[in-house]
Protein backbone atom coordinates (compact mmCIF):
# COMPACT_ATOMS: atom_id res chain seq x y z
CA UNK A 1 0.00 0.00 0.00
CA UNK A 2 1.69 3.23 -0.93
CA UNK A 3 1.44 5.98 1.45
CA UNK A 4 1.55 9.72 1.30
CA UNK A 5 4.70 11.61 0.88
CA UNK A 6 3.42 13.92 3.35
CA UNK A 7 1.55 13.67 6.22
CA UNK A 8 0.21 15.97 9.12
CA UNK A 9 1.71 14.99 12.58
CA UNK A 10 1.31 17.78 14.71
CA UNK A 11 -0.05 21.27 14.69
CA UNK A 12 -0.59 24.24 17.07
CA UNK A 13 -2.48 27.58 16.40
CA UNK A 14 -0.79 30.34 18.40
CA UNK A 15 -1.14 34.06 18.18
CA UNK A 16 1.87 36.46 18.01
CA UNK A 17 1.73 40.00 18.77
CA UNK A 18 5.03 42.27 16.19
CA UNK A 19 7.98 40.98 17.11
CA UNK A 20 7.03 38.80 19.35
CA UNK A 21 8.30 35.05 19.52
CA UNK A 22 7.21 31.82 21.20
CA UNK A 23 8.38 28.44 21.44
CA UNK A 24 6.57 25.33 20.29
CA UNK A 25 7.21 21.88 21.24
CA UNK A 26 6.73 18.65 19.56
CA UNK A 27 6.98 15.19 20.64
CA UNK A 28 8.12 13.00 17.59
CA UNK A 29 8.47 9.54 19.01
CA UNK A 30 7.63 5.85 17.71
CA UNK A 31 3.55 6.59 17.95
CA UNK A 32 3.92 9.88 15.51
CA UNK A 33 5.08 7.82 13.22
CA UNK A 34 2.89 4.93 13.23
CA UNK A 35 0.50 4.21 10.40
CA UNK A 36 -2.34 1.18 10.06
CA UNK A 37 -1.06 -1.58 7.73
CA UNK A 38 -2.83 -3.39 5.33
CA UNK A 39 -2.52 -6.09 8.30
CA UNK A 40 -4.56 -4.34 10.10
CA UNK A 41 -1.44 -3.11 12.59
CA UNK A 42 -0.14 -0.13 13.97
CA UNK A 43 3.71 -0.50 12.79
CA UNK A 44 6.03 2.06 12.51
CA UNK A 45 9.07 2.00 9.85
CA UNK A 46 12.39 2.03 9.95
CA UNK A 47 14.35 4.70 8.09
CA UNK A 48 15.04 8.41 7.68
CA UNK A 49 12.39 11.04 7.89
CA UNK A 50 11.94 14.99 6.86
CA UNK A 51 10.31 17.13 8.63
CA UNK A 52 8.49 20.32 7.57
CA UNK A 53 8.08 22.56 10.11
CA UNK A 54 6.24 26.23 9.16
CA UNK A 55 3.13 28.06 8.99
CA UNK A 56 2.09 26.66 5.92
CA UNK A 57 3.31 24.14 3.50
CA UNK A 58 5.32 26.86 1.36
CA UNK A 59 7.21 28.31 4.35
CA UNK A 60 8.94 25.37 6.02
CA UNK A 61 11.95 24.68 8.13
CA UNK A 62 13.03 21.00 7.53
CA UNK A 63 15.68 18.53 9.48
CA UNK A 64 15.80 15.46 9.04
CA UNK A 65 16.20 11.94 11.62
CA UNK A 66 16.20 8.44 11.51
CA UNK A 67 14.04 5.88 13.25
CA UNK A 68 16.06 2.40 14.50
CA UNK A 69 13.80 -0.20 16.38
Amino acid sequence: MARPLKELKGFEMIELQPNETKTVTFVINQNTIQYYTANSKWEAEVGDFKIFIGGNSATTLESNFQYTN
